[in-house]
């Protein structure tokens, strides 16, 4: 016997060597069908996150000066606006 060499060793009583992989098959299996059902799920869920932007696209620029230190009612008020304007449009 080589010294180097390591003996082998004999399979567990009653167990086959690759008896964990053949067991291993039909949840790779289930995992396949799932994977099947959450990718187009996936897809739905990315076009909505990609186009939830353009819900404020219908909402202009504030373009607003205010020259008032500190401001006005009537200067700030168009912002109060503009953010309930953003608001509801973000709500669609």
């Amino acid at each position: 016997m080589n010294p180097i060499a390591r003996p082998e060793r004999p399979a567990a009583a009653g167990k086959h060597p690759i008896s964990s992989r053949v067991h291993a098959r039909p949840l790779a299996d289930a995992g396949d069908a799932q994977a099947g059902q959450i990718t187009p799920l996936q897809s739905q869920v990315n076009a909505a996150f990609n186009g939830s932007s353009n819900n404020s696209n219908g909402v202009s620029t504030l373009g607003l000066t205010i020259t008032n230190n500190p401001p006005q009612q009537f200067e700030v008020q168009p912002i109060a606006d503009k953010v309930d304007e953003l608001i509801n449009a973000l709500r669609r």
